[in-house]
């Protein structure tokens, strides 16, 4: 009698143990499935909230085509896409289309890629698209393709390492690696910060970064991605500190600046992507700088920069537009993040110049047809 009670007792912690190891489990699964194939918002909070204002634009607005910004920070801060978002949703002929920035803190032409990517997957191809050229990626951006650079885990998806192995194919293994590693194994783990911020807001560990709180990306990007830069006007000292910070990121590698042949590969590979998928390159945009942040350039620098533009701008058709020049220097906050005042000068300008007059044409361009005219266009 007491053997059988101990049995039972042993089958019952047994069947607990398991249980519990298989509920574990099946979470740890269904999270990854969510994460991956839905709601990226639990991984990466900036790209999720983006994504989200993308879908609601397109669901608003199904009737027209569609617009997507790619780049880096400049252009989050410096493209107003809610005013250029407005002027197109003015036009009742639906041939404009809706604007939505899917601009990346440090989204150089890798992270670009990325979103290009992941957009076509989940079925939300744009029909147009506007890419940013960042000068001074053109050669740090050959860090991504050693091996001793690690992607942020949190903010790699599987299907980003299949498209890494298109520009990255000697260090493919290793991202899948680290990819099964840091969120297939443990997700909850992987992803905690995102998903306390999302439903445990008090358990936050205080010294986290801002950007890695959903709260900061949900209340700061407007309804198509903007970023408005927080500070109306900086005074000297904001303004002298800000430019001493870039200084020090920037001036070491302006000075020196090449074009890698890495940087090259992953610019012509979104523009093949593009062509191969009929995306239209609606232009190529070298953001607004100051006097001040320019002077940091060599002068091989800047012919580097040149040689490069002129040479996408001929092989693939496609207008690359220099705007380094087009702001006065009161208009930033660093020399190179644009004020409202400048994001709101600097959109009009490109919204006028090449969002508009596609639009406004007696025939409607194909969306799956490249820009007409390879050039340097200087737009002054």
């Amino acid at each position: 009698m007491l053997t059988n009670r101990r049995h039972q007792r042993s089958r019952r912690a047994k069947k607990a143990v398991l249980l519990g190891a298989g509920l574990f489990v099946g979470l740890q699964i269904l999270l990854l499935v969510v994460v991956e194939g839905w709601q990226p918002l639990y991984a990466d909070p900036e790209y999720g909230y983006r994504l989200e204002r993308l879908r609601v634009l397109r669901q608003k607005n199904p009737q027209r085509p569609s617009l997507v910004i790619l780049g880096s920070s400049r252009i989050g801060n410096g493209f107003d896409s809610d005013y250029s978002n407005s002027q197109c949703l003015a036009d009742t002929s639906t041939r404009s289309p809706t604007v939505a920035n899917l601009s990346l803190t440090g989204g150089t032409a890798v992270w670009q890629y990325l979103v290009l990517q992941r957009l076509i997957r989940q079925g939300l191809k744009p029909d147009s698209v506007i890419v940013e050229i960042l000068p001074g990626s053109l050669l740090s951006d050959k860090q991504y393709f050693t091996s001793e650079f690690h992607f942020p885990t949190h903010r790699l998806r599987w299907g980003d390492t299949a498209a890494l192995a298109t520009i990255v194919p000697n260090q493919a293994p290793r991202h899948r690696w680290e990819w099964l590693q840091h969120n297939a194994l443990f997700p909850w783990h992987a992803h905690r910060f995102s998903l306390l911020g999302l439903y445990a807001p008090a358990w936050q560990v205080e010294s986290i970064s801002p950007s890695s709180k959903p709260e900061f990306w949900r209340q700061t990007l407007s309804r198509t991605g903007w970023i408005a830069f927080p500070v109306a006007v900086p005074t000297p000292e904001q303004r002298r500190d800000a430019e001493a910070v870039a200084k020090q990121a920037y001036a070491p590698v302006m000075s020196t600046l090449q074009v890698s042949t890495e940087a090259e590969t992953t610019y012509r590979e979104i523009f093949r992507c593009c062509r191969d998928h009929r995306i239209r390159i609606a232009a190529v945009l070298l953001m607004p700088e100051s006097d001040v942040f320019r002077s940091w350039y060599s002068e091989s620098g800047q012919q580097h920069v040149a040689k490069f533009t002129e040479a996408i701008s001929k092989e693939f058709d496609i207008p690359v537009v220099d705007a380094r020049t087009w702001i006065a220097a009161d208009q930033f906050w660093d020399g190179h993040h644009l004020l409202v005042s400048g994001a709101r000068a600097f959109t009009t300008r490109v919204h006028t110049r090449l969002i508009q007059p596609r639009t406004t044409e007696s025939v409607a361009v194909p969306v799956d047809v490249l820009a007409t005219k390879p050039s340097l266009v200087p737009l002054r």
